[in-house]
């Protein structure tokens, strides 16, 4: 009978990580990340709530991008995982506002975006040999996402036309679809008792979708020289990468680790969907429309360099506190001949550090708690960084484990707007827009859960 449960067990765990392959997973982006997506920090929601530290910590399947070294740490023989979870995203865009001397008086809103995305995601590792710690993992995980929704409204500022005044004259949305996923095969084992090394190769696979849209309304229809129209852009991307680490234990109670991803390129051939109009501009300057090719349109990405410390302090209730830094070498990327999908950054990127602090604490009750944080740096805009606190909590019951944690996304930035505001009419008649950037608020709250076994 319990031979029968624990087969079923497995079977309905390993339907829900196939099932992760289908289902759209992402985590909101800023538009200053349209050109290669915001790098997605944890696989695992315990890593998550640990700042998405796992460089020299056992993390389960999130490992296998992390660092294979320490998929040899493993209890038992067979652990399946799986991860969802959903997040709301909000971006506010501030212009100043000054009054008739021309004097500022606040910063008022022009454009609020609120959307929902989902997440789902798992992983399985199996010890093969446990007398040497050989381990073997697979995962399918988001690691670049490119999910962006804007919607703005344009409306009629002429003071003279009482009746028209305020009026909708035009919707305007911007969109940015898909994410870039990862198939990934991993081997760790240890060499030495106080020596591990592991190997990870990842398949890369994602469609990016862009869509942008100007749609003048009924009542101004026939008011302006031209329409813009919209423009719809698909590129699908493909590719191969590796990630080669190394995990050492000082003593009982410091281990230390690090991993490099090598740099890779994914590529695909980019289509246009649904264009009504040639080709279509944004406003913000820093960007530019690739021209439509049956070709392979190659798109490079950098290495990452991870290095982590775990510490486990002289205590009765098991605690231990991680650090991660990582170092992600854009600068080698910044070459123009390789682009991603229809709309780039056409800007110097830079390299970037990305910090990441984690605590866990087990209570009396063999409750974990868990507290994070993790501060990134944005490749495409020096003045702007992204701050993540996270928590989280865990508990287990008849064999599984459940994970729970929220994090909590902050960043502000200085950009130009996505369309251009200046409406020209067919008298000739021209309202210019405003020529400053704004200001850019982004604000995201995730709630990941996730549910795992060891057999």
């Amino acid at each position: 009978m319990r031979g029968t449960i624990r087969r079923s067990s497995l079977f309905i765990l390993l339907v829900l990580l196939l099932q992760a392959v289908a289902v759209p997973g992402a985590v909101a982006t800023t538009t200053l990340d349209a050109a290669f997506g915001t790098p997605f920090g944890a696989q695992t929601p315990r890593a998550a709530a640990m700042g998405s530290v796992g460089a020299a910590l056992y993390q389960g399947s999130a490992n296998l991008v992390a660092n294979p070294a320490m998929l040899s740490q493993m209890d038992g023989r067979l652990r399946v995982e799986f991860n969802g979870g959903i997040s709301q995203v909000n971006e506010d865009r501030y212009q100043p506002l000054f009054d008739s001397f021309e004097s500022y008086l606040t910063d008022t809103v022009v454009a609020s975006n609120r959307n929902s995305y989902g997440l789902l995601q798992g992983g399985a590792i199996y010890q093969l040999l446990p007398e040497h710690q050989v381990t073997v993992g697979i995962g399918i995980f988001d690691r670049y996402s490119f999910d962006y929704d804007y919607f703005e409204e344009i409306r009629d500022t002429n003071t003279s036309n009482v009746p028209s005044r305020d009026a909708v004259v035009q919707l305007r949305d911007y969109q940015i679809d898909g994410r870039l996923r990862s198939i990934t095969f991993g081997y760790g084992m240890e060499i030495t008792p106080r020596l591990r090394m592991g190997i990870s190769l990842h398949r890369y696979t994602g469609t990016l979708t862009h869509t942008a849209n100007t749609r003048t309304t009924a009542l101004y229809l026939n008011t302006f020289t031209s329409d813009p129209g919209s423009a719809a852009f698909e590129h699908e991307l493909r590719g191969w990468g590796w990630t080669a680490g190394l995990a050492g234990t000082v003593n009982e109670r410091l281990d230390v680790g690090a991993s490099f991803e090598g740099p890779f390129t994914v590529q695909g051939a980019i289509s246009s969907m649904d264009s009504t109009i040639g080709s279509w501009m944004p406003y913000d300057q820093s960007v530019v429309v690739m021209p439509v090719t049956s070709g392979d349109v190659k798109v490079k990405y950098p290495g990452t360099l991870r290095a982590g410390v775990s510490y486990r302090p002289r205590n009765l209730l098991t605690t231990v506190f991680s650090v991660d830094l990582v170092r992600r070498f854009w600068e080698g990327v910044a070459d123009e001949s390789y682009r991603t999908a229809a709309f780039v950054s056409r800007g110097t990127l830079r390299d970037t550090w990305d910090l990441r602090f984690g605590l866990e604490h087990v209570f009396y009750n063999n409750v974990p708690a868990r507290f994070g944080f993790r501060y990134l740096e944005n490749y495409a805009d020096p003045e702007s960084n992204r701050s993540i606190f996270s928590g989280g909590v865990g508990y287990e019951s008849a064999g599984y484990k459940f994970d729970v944690t929220l994090q909590y996304h902050r960043q502000t930035s200085r950009q130009a707007f996505i369309f251009d505001r200046t409406l020209t009419w067919s008298d000739g008649q021209v309202d210019p827009g405003p020529t400053s950037l704004s200001k850019v608020e982004d604000g995201m709250v995730s709630l990941l859960l996730g549910v795992s076994r060891n057999f």
